[in-house]
């Protein structure tokens, strides 16, 4: 058939060598998969363990942000009325602390606002209170506790997607 081709149209074979070459060079680097989606999703969800069994990964984290979100909202509501002039709508940026605080950023008429609170006894309060200043964060109320317990796990409201993401 090969000889026929060459016979009929010898230019026809150029081409076809030139696909052919490609898809072989694709081939080798890894790039040409019949499902590269599925192949690239397995690849993010599982892993392999000490033992050499699979386990899943991706569900795990998912499962995991999915709680902190979670977790955020029900903080938010218990805080709210610590936030000075502001609401839980209006918190766009959260972290958690080392010790178990968490830093709330909110938007006020005043300016920006980031409260530090800590839970006690099952009650939140407020130890601090930060406005934007010149250099950074200033103190406003309370004692500066950044550096004493930095912010860990940063968490951001995409308005968007309407839920917490996390950006760390």
């Amino acid at each position: 058939m090969l000889r026929f081709l060459l016979k009929k149209n010898p230019i026809i074979i150029l081409p076809l060598l030139g696909v052919v070459a490609i898809g072989i060079f694709l081939w080798q680097r890894g790039d040409f998969s019949p499902t590269p989606q599925k192949e690239e999703q397995k690849e993010k969800t599982s892993s392999t363990n000490n033992n050499g069994s699979e386990e899943l990964v991706g569900d795990e984290e998912m499962v995991e942000e999915t709680e902190q979100r979670s977790t955020i909202d029900d903080i938010l509501t218990d805080i709210e009325p610590l936030l000075a002039n502001g609401t839980k709508e209006d918190v766009k940026r959260f972290w958690f602390a080392r010790d178990g605080g968490v830093y709330a950023e909110y938007q006020t008429r005043e300016g920006m606002r980031m409260a530090y609170l800590q839970s006690r006894n099952g009650a939140w309060e407020r130890a601090a209170l930060y406005g934007a200043g010149e250099n950074g964060w200033e103190i406003i109320e309370g004692e500066d506790v950044i550096f004493l317990n930095p912010p860990q796990e940063f968490w951001e409201y995409n308005t968007g997607a309407r839920q917490w993401e996390k950006k760390n």
